[in-house]
């Protein structure tokens, strides 16, 4: 939703982040191309529009750039499933309702993490 967006990326630019947000998929992945580079971090919601799932972008976005992109999943769903299928391609999991801080923390420790490799 739009402002939901607005909302995160004003939330993540006070912290000194660059976001490119997109509604969908095919906006995400065409954003991304114009830009020409990954990006650092990749959020995502788990439900997307026509039944398609954060999960699965994430996966679109790290193919389209053949690079390990971080990436968080943000959901209402508490299924084990889900966060189970999150996990195995190795991204962090934050439910809704999402806490500032906590994504803060989980942002700041994969910076972190990718500025030691």
């Amino acid at each position: 939703e739009p402002d939901i967006l607005l909302g995160m990326a004003s939330l993540v630019q006070a912290w000194g982040c660059l976001p490119l947000t997109a509604a969908d998929q095919d906006e995400a992945l065409a954003a991304l191309r114009v830009n020409g580079e990954p990006p650092d971090a990749m959020l995502a919601d788990y439900h997307l529009d026509d039944q398609r799932n954060g999960i699965d972008l994430m996966n679109r976005i790290r193919a389209t750039f053949d690079t390990e992109i971080p990436g968080i999943l943000i959901t209402a769903d508490q299924s084990e499933t889900v966060r189970l299928a999150a996990r195995a391609q190795g991204y962090r999991v934050l439910q809704k309702p999402l806490r500032p801080a906590a994504l803060r923390a989980l942002l700041s420790r994969l910076y972190k993490q990718a500025a030691r490799s």
